[in-house]
């Protein structure tokens, strides 16, 4: 199956499940690279599409290949953990089979990391990003281009880490003798830990100050699913973030970041329980009964009214009911006040989703979505179309006054850029808003 004389330098791991559409591209772009010393490892995870077949018509033209074929799904965090236990290479890459290396960086990251060689991760300080035609370069994280040494107090300090796995490069035996490696049976907030665990664990990083990777918006509904499965991988990451705290002798900084790092798929969780019923509800509140000891840890970091708070105080499955209640409430009344009769969310993902989910069981109909991509795979979503706003407002400009929008992002800088854009299109400062699920509580706590 694979063979290589030399010692291999970077093993690419990609998990493959229904990704036939983007998956040539993906390979392609890595074994154009004008660098061959690399393993891929694909790891096909019982996809129903074309991806295996792309596989295996991959794995017979390149020698440099490996092939894991799951015969069951068994999701995201169980095909990375193979990919890690098959490698050979003396570091990791993760890219996921929607995105693409860009073209001849291989070479230029491997003679970097070589020369970093006593590092054990590398961080891509930038990256690109594909939206529709467009290719847009991400703002850099760090701007200081030097080693970090006090790397995690430069990571406690950004509002927003970093979390994709795919931000970093990895040796491979500092992730096995630290046995770092993502938690099974989740497919929603994965990185979130693994990379959380991985920060705690390492005592110096390298950053790279060149793009290498491209990240394709809107190609994987993975990443805007809600419900039952996502609400659950979301609490099994809080859960095993908390167990860090418990069961590792970390430093204070090292605590301080993890509590910090939480705070993210909590947020995340805010939408997903506004759209379970009360039977998901109940079986979550188990989940959370059987691990009280590990959530308890949650109590005193986070303000007033959070999530556990109503756990603490009405138990677990009264808590979630209560805690489903209170920001439901909040997202109406801002509605009401807002005295609008047409109402839009703006931008499709867990969050415009929550507000629908809350709005729709209410006498505030949402007439639509509104998102810049036009890539995304689906134009439908809990029967509301996916609307391109340029084509709109070109075509109903006179229907501007009667609308009212929720900006549905939740990075500062996207709901700038979307606020100007609707600027642009004639609305007024009281026909847009903007739902801030990172801070909701203290929002409506004034």
């Amino acid at each position: 199956m694979f063979s290589c004389k030399s010692k291999i330098l970077f093993s690419i791991v990609i998990p493959v499940y229904n990704s036939g559409k983007y998956l040539k591209r993906c390979i392609e772009s890595i074994q154009k690279q004008k660098f061959q010393n690399f393993e891929i490892i694909l790891i096909e995870d019982k996809s129903t599409d074309s991806s295996y077949k792309i596989c295996n018509f991959f794995l017979k033209k390149f020698n440099n290949i490996k092939l894991i074929k799951h015969s069951k799904r068994k999701g995201v965090s169980v095909s990375r953990n193979d990919g890690i236990k098959a490698a050979v290479g003396e570091y990791i890459i993760f890219i996921d089979s929607d995105d693409y290396l860009l073209n001849k960086t291989l070479k230029e990251i491997a003679v970097f990391v070589l020369k970093n060689n006593d590092n054990k991760l590398i961080f891509l300080n930038y990256f690109y990003t594909k939206l529709g035609k467009k290719l847009i370069k991400s703002e850099n994280t760090f701007k200081n281009k030097k080693k970090k040494n006090n790397y995690l107090t430069s990571f406690l300090n950004k509002k927003d880490t970093p979390i994709e796995c795919w931000r970093f490069i990895y040796k491979r035996n500092f992730l096995i003798e630290k046995n770092l490696f993502f938690i099974k049976k989740i497919n929603f907030g994965e990185d979130q830990e693994f990379i959380t665990k991985v920060l705690c664990s390492v005592d110096n990083l390298t950053i790279y100050n060149k793009a290498f990777y491209c990240f394709e918006v809107g190609s994987s509904n993975l990443r805007n699913k809600v419900g039952f499965d996502p609400s659950i991988s979301l609490f099994k990451v809080v859960n095993q973030m908390c167990k860090l705290i418990k069961k590792n002798n970390f430093s204070i900084l090292q605590k301080k970041f993890i509590k910090r790092k939480i705070f993210k798929p909590l947020s995340e969780l805010k939408p997903q329980i506004m759209c379970l019923d009360k039977k998901q509800i109940n079986k979550l509140s188990k989940f959370i009964k059987k691990n009280n000891s590990n959530f308890k840890i949650l109590n005193n970091i986070y303000p007033k009214n959070h999530i556990y708070f109503f756990i603490k105080k009405y138990g677990e499955n009264k808590g979630l009911l209560m805690f489903k209640s209170f920001i439901s409430n909040k997202i109406k009344f801002l509605i009401k006040k807002a005295k609008f009769k047409k109402i839009y969310v703006f931008s499709f993902n867990i969050y415009s989703q929550g507000i629908i989910e809350t709005l729709n069981s209410s006498d505030s109909q949402i007439k639509g979505i509104f998102d810049n991509n036009e890539r995304i795979n689906i134009k439908k979503i809990l029967k509301l179309k996916i609307i391109s706003p340029e084509k709109f407002f070109k075509k109903h400009k006179n229907k501007i006054f009667e609308i009212f929008i929720i900006i549905c992002n939740q990075q500062k800088k996207d709901v700038k850029k979307i606020y100007n854009q609707l600027k642009k299109f004639g609305f007024k400062k009281n026909q847009i808003d903007h739902v801030n699920f990172y801070n909701l509580e203290k929002k409506f706590l004034k």
